[in-house]
């Protein structure tokens, strides 16, 4: 039976798209420009392998037509954000001081209760919501293995808070399941749940319990970043959906060293 996709251009219908707006006449320079946006992440191959802009009959898909983008990844409210994208060092470095300065406004001293309510309204919570907008087509990959322990561990971190003060705190295993499964971010074109983040990347592609797949296949661009733990890191708590008052410091050089402030 043929696949179905829904929301595609043909890549020969592409060549048009940019032809009419932009008043290009020339074939090579379309399929040019189309090669520029697929690089900006503006759109990729609907089987989201390598994102390549062939010249041929091949299906491709705005960032925000698809489906799973647009119904499940929660820092894409209002479309594709078509500002260039800041380093992800500094948007990494931003969301590390704004989470630690949220655990110290609405948790409590000793770290195991957090004022959801509050925080809920916070223009702190608004400001973290327009930065994890910034992800959406950010260049993950130029992050140092150390960095994106920290970058991801730290958005584990905001994007539990965030799933439990849009979804309420999961009432059982099976809750629990789908919170860890369905909420996401777009990162760097490609949804990443907090399952994929916890097992896919901080546990270096390994199965999730009680399952028989990795997180990540051969041909997922997401197996680039987990590429980077070929040995488990340590960490100094198990992950849970508590939230975990850490403040992770990104090295600016590669010879300092990852450091955890609890």
């Amino acid at each position: 039976m043929p696949r179905v996709y829904a929301l595609v251009i043909l890549e020969q219908n592409i060549g048009d798209f940019p032809l009419n707006k932009y008043a290009i006449k020339i074939h090579l320079l379309a399929v040019e420009f189309g090669r520029k946006l697929a690089i900006k992440l503006f759109f990729q191959h609907v089987l989201d392998s390598e994102n390549l802009f062939e010249d041929g009959n091949y299906f491709y898909r705005f960032l925000d037509d698809d489906p799973i983008v647009a119904s499940q990844c929660q820092n894409i409210p209002r479309g594709i954000i078509t500002v260039k994208p800041k380093p992800i060092t500094e948007i990494a470095s931003r969301l590390r001081f704004l989470s630690y300065a949220m655990f110290e406004a609405y948790a409590s001293e000793d770290g195991r209760h957090v004022d959801y309510r509050s925080m809920h309204g916070s223009e702190e919570f608004a400001r973290y919501l327009r930065i994890v907008e910034e992800l959406q087509r950010v260049e993950i990959f130029d992050l140092s293995r150390q960095d994106t322990i920290a970058f991801f561990l730290n958005l584990y971190n905001m994007m539990t808070i965030h799933a439990i003060l849009v979804w309420g705190h999961p009432a059982g295993p099976l809750e629990r399941r789908r919170l860890f499964a369905d909420f996401k971010y777009v990162i760097g074109g490609s949804a990443y749940s907090l399952s994929a983040i916890q097992n896919g990347i901080l546990r270096g592609n390994q199965r999730q319990p009680y399952t028989l797949m990795k997180p990540f296949g051969v041909k997922d661009k997401r197996l680039k970043v987990s590429k980077k733990f070929s040995e488990r890191p340590k960490l100094a708590s198990p992950i849970s959906l508590k939230p975990l008052k850490w403040c992770l410091k990104l090295s600016v050089n590669q010879g300092k060293e990852l450091f955890v402030s609890m």
